[in-house]
């Protein structure tokens, strides 16, 4: 049986031969017309996120970086928001019989802005480095379980330790951001702020923290997109300065994960699109650092998180997150709760580690990204929420965001402010799978590591999508996360914006876009 991955429910996966691969003819399929005609060339496509990119190493693109990435190197696969399959991008199709060996074809003529060829040779180059330890790549834990060689120029073949239905998915992720092997060399750690791919976008300037200006790839593969002449993503923290800026006409696009400002841009006629993903944000605890070894501690301070004091105080439209995944959600179960506060409890639990190792207190530390208003004042309740019990003690630390992900790359924190992120339930086998590259919490558990494996081994989707509930549910009862509100991304725009699609939480394809007549031109100061 030949089938393809769903992404708006994920977790049906394909019995038999799963396959990826474009129509007859090639190249992805040419947009819908909107209501406003054709696409159109031309125009400054102007975006607004809440944090910058701490590097433009596709090896070490995290959520922060991967909108910038994705328009600097383009992925591998691609999935399409309408349909949720998982498509041709870089590469024609990735198939498998057995989901041991995959075939990996790439499209032909590719090239990379600096004129080197894009070839089976580099593909197998970057993945090379994404499974060296030393470049902390998120995709190493991936890596580690597949060998792959150079068939000919333009394929790879892929053999796994174990069967994996969902590999695609790593394919237009982590693993499917392809950087220039010559310029890799050449710039060495000078490579992560001056990128070379064969993206849609090519990266003109960098201002830390404030705006990235990217120009049309005039030898993208995939003629006429990118649509916009320029591409210039800002960051700006407040999510109400980010609303004004739209207002002002000072961006086109902006992102949230807050349903209040979504529903007042929405309200002032900006157009509205969302893709809720599972999970929430929220604290999530080392289990290999101090005193959050001990399991008491842990249980101690998810008994002291108040999720309801913190959605009523910065979250007021949302559910308050009782369930690993909200009501609507395919991925919801009433079984999957999280522990209730319970202060008298979390006391206990503490005066009994106290009594046991002689210390006079637990001290913790919480890390944060510095500059983003509504996560100081969280963090502010979070420290009083844990202090109410005696010999416990917090320490709100921020950092700038290139100190902060190191420290999340490098596990070197005790709290932190964390989102379980995406639309594939799969994402949570390299979160939180022992012995996983983005497992830095040092999570743990046998029951969750049989779940996740059992899914990704299982073509059945109904078999899948039971491992997956199981996991979640143990997930949940063991604290691996202590969510304040759930995830649920928006991109908020204007009416001359066509052509925007969400791609994973918040994020969009930017060389999907384009601009009425209305939004550029000689009329226009843009």
């Amino acid at each position: 049986m030949r089938t393809t991955m769903s992404w708006m429910r994920v977790v049906a996966m394909a019995a038999g031969v799963v396959l990826v691969a474009s129509a007859c003819g090639g190249g992805s399929a040419e947009p819908q017309a909107s209501a406003s005609g054709e696409p159109v060339r031309g125009g400054t496509l102007r975006i607004a996120y809440n944090t910058d990119a701490s590097t433009l190493d596709p090896a070490r693109c995290g959520t922060e970086s991967w909108q910038r990435c994705q328009a600097i190197f383009g992925t591998l696969l691609t999935r399409d928001p309408a349909t949720g399959e998982v498509g041709p991008g870089m590469a024609e199709s990735f198939t498998s019989d057995d989901g041991l060996v995959w075939t990996l074809v790439l499209r032909p003529g590719l090239t990379f802005t600096d004129g080197t060829p894009f070839d089976a040779d580099a593909v197998v180059a970057n993945w090379d480095r994404v499974r060296d330890p030393v470049v902390l790549s998120a995709a190493r834990s991936t890596a580690e379980g597949m060998s792959w060689e150079v068939v000919d120029v333009r394929t790879v073949r892929v053999t796994l330790d174990t069967p994996n239905f969902r590999l695609p998915s790593a394919l237009e992720e982590t693993l499917g951001m392809i950087a220039s092997p010559t310029a890799l060399q050449e710039r060495g750690p000078d490579f992560a702020s001056q990128p070379v791919g064969a993206g849609p976008f090519v990266l003109q300037s960098w201002q830390r923290g404030t705006q990235m200006t990217l120009t049309r790839n005039a030898g993208y593969w995939d003629q006429p997109r990118p649509y916009v002449d320029e591409l210039v993503i800002s960051t700006i923290p407040a999510d109400d300065q980010r609303v004004n800026a739209l207002a002002a006409g000072e961006i086109d696009v902006m992102s949230t994960l807050v349903a209040e400002y979504a529903t007042r841009a929405e309200e002032a006629g900006f157009v509205r699109q969302g893709l809720p993903p599972f999970g929430g944000t929220g604290l999530r605890m080392s289990w290999r650092t101090g005193a959050l070894a001990d399991p008491d501690v842990r249980e101690a301070v998810a008994r002291l998180v108040d999720t309801g004091q913190i959605r009523n105080a910065f979250f007021p439209d949302e559910p308050e997150p009782t369930t690993f995944s909200p009501v609507g959600s395919p991925y919801h179960d009433p079984a999957a709760t999280f522990r209730a506060p319970d202060v008298a409890r979390a006391q206990q639990l503490i005066d009994g580690y106290l009594t046991r190792t002689g210390q006079d207190a637990v001290r913790l530390t919480f890390k944060i990204t510095a500059g983003v208003p509504i996560l100081e004042q969280i963090s502010q309740m979070l420290q009083a929420q844990l202090q109410r019990v005696r010999g416990l003690e917090m320490t709100i630390v921020p950092q700038e965001v290139g100190a902060y992900y190191g420290d999340v790359a490098t596990g070197n924190y005790e709290l932190l402010s964390v989102g379980v992120l995406g639309t594939d339930p799969d994402d949570l086998y390299d979160s939180y799978h022992t012995g996983q590259a983005q497992n830095t919490a040092g999570y743990s558990d046998a029951e969750v590591d049989a779940a996740l494996d059992a899914a990704r081994a299982a073509p059945d989707p109904a078999a899948a999508d039971a491992f997956y509930a199981a996991a979640m549910r143990r997930l949940a009862a063991t604290d691996a996360l202590q969510p304040w509100f759930y995830i649920s991304g928006w991109l908020l725009a204007d009416e001359s914006v066509q052509g925007i699609e969400p791609a994973g939480t918040y994020m969009t394809r930017p060389e999907l876009i384009w601009l009425t007549i209305s939004g550029f031109g000689p009329e226009s100061d843009r």
